[in-house]
């Protein structure tokens, strides 16, 4: 089997699974909060056009540094490098 038959082969096992998903989804959906029913695609990791939430965040340098502040604070003695365990 090739690499893309593999592929293949995974993206096709996930269609089924990810429509389940999305039936046991909208059963338990509260209508009031999300009108539209969700798609089998939004549960595809596969999917080609995975809908967006509008909720993203570019990155750019200051993003990094500020999560480096938040995250990496205290590590490392402030020097660049790998980050001690």
């Amino acid at each position: 089997m090739t690499l893309r038959e593999l592929r293949w082969a995974a993206e096709a096992a996930w269609e089924p699974q990810a429509e389940m998903l999305a039936m046991t989804a909208n059963c338990n959906r509260d209508t009031k909060k999300r009108p539209q029913p969700f798609a089998g695609s939004e549960f595809n990791p596969y999917a080609e056009s995975r809908p967006s939430s509008g909720r993203t965040i570019p990155i750019t340098a200051a993003n990094i540094r500020m999560l480096k502040q938040v995250f990496c604070k205290g590590r490392n003695n402030g020097k660049p490098g790998l980050v001690k365990s």
